[in-house]
């Protein structure tokens, strides 16, 4: 946990009873607060306040966490992308990436009329979600997948894929992209996942894949859900615990549920709240972390009602957490 605010409460209230004990004691020594000197000691408190780590924030400070939410890519002070890579990256997505790639070299691949995938990519990728695990929720997944639409996560690929320039289309075929190609083929293992990464993160809608309010706050706070997993992760910890950290941290995600609960709902005073939390472990954990290949989710599958909510799965961090994403020194000390 981090340092304390500057008030002493880690709350993140600017430091008003500091600054007017500060000024009293001026006055005591019989210095005439002028201008000058109140506004220097304005200036001081809210420098050293908003250098001090918050709790909600788990010892980011202000600043850092407006960092992280507006220059996530941006920010090499506090973090960086892809320098622990040395080796291809043992991930879901970057599977279904791998897929698309190889079927879409040289000539590229014949789209369907609806412009999906064919049906034999769609199986290798399927086979190729089994073999990542990741493939925990199965029952989610038709009997039968027929197209590309019916797996979700090759149909989110194959969107940011064209999103983020790894494909693109011509006269009805899907042609992977030179300068992609050479990645490949060169072993950029670190240069495709960022790229995939900043995508994903920064692109590609996620509320686009579920039926929840759009709460921008959950996917503009994806590097503060990685810099938890990042200080907590190593031990495994209820996805419960997380959500109630990633409300502490921006409450004004309940005011962004701007729906009504249904009249069956049998708590509606605590509807937006669990709408809130839902969206954020759907998005955030399972179909970011999870889907990427940064956690693993363990429970026993066969307890699980695959439409309940995630919360008494339990986190725990995967080794490419660490080499894909670099906390700074001045980070780690929160």
């Amino acid at each position: 946990m981090g340092k304390s605010g500057h008030n002493g409460n880690g709350s993140g209230i600017p430091p008003v009873d500091d600054i007017r004990r500060a000024v009293e004691q001026m006055m005591n020594t019989g210095q005439a607060p002028i201008r000058e000197a109140v506004e220097q000691i304005i200036a001081e408190e809210v420098a050293a306040f908003e250098a001090e780590g918050i709790d909600d924030f788990h010892g980011l400070n202000s600043d850092q966490m407006h960092r992280l939410l507006y220059h996530p890519f941006d920010s090499p002070e506090l973090v960086t992308f892809g320098d622990g890579l040395r080796e291809r990256p043992d991930s879901p997505a970057f599977r279904l990436l791998e897929v698309i790639a190889e079927a879409c070299r040289g000539n590229g691949i014949k789209l369907t009329p609806k412009g999906n995938l064919p049906r034999a990519i769609v199986s290798e990728a399927r086979e190729a979600l089994d073999e990542s695990g990741f493939a925990y929720r199965r029952s989610f997944y038709p009997g039968t997948i027929r197209n590309e639409e019916d797996l979700d996560e090759l149909h989110a690929l194959r969107v940011v894929a064209d999103i983020g320039r790894f494909t693109r289309k011509y006269r009805g075929r899907l042609k992977l992209v030179r300068a992609v190609e050479k990645q490949f083929d060169t072993g950029d293992w670190a240069g495709l996942f960022t790229r995939l990464l900043r995508v994903y993160c920064q692109e590609f809608n996620w509320a686009y894949r579920d039926g929840y309010p759009e709460l921008p706050i959950v996917q503009m706070s994806f590097l503060f859900t990685l810099y938890l997993l990042h200080v907590h992760g190593h031990e495994p910890r209820p996805v419960s615990w997380y959500e109630v950290q990633f409300l502490n941290a921006f409450p004004m995600a309940e005011s962004e549920v701007n729906e009504q609960p249904s009249y069956w709902d049998r708590d509606p005073a605590t509807y937006a709240e669990r709408q809130a939390k839902k969206a954020w472990s759907l998005r955030s954990i399972e179909r970011f972390a999870c889907f990427f290949g940064l956690v693993t989710l363990e429970a026993a599958p066969e307890t699980r009602d695959p439409l309940a909510p995630m919360g008494d799965y339990r986190v725990r961090a995967l080794p490419l957490l660490d080499q894909a994403i670099g906390w700074k020194e001045a980070v780690r000390r929160c």
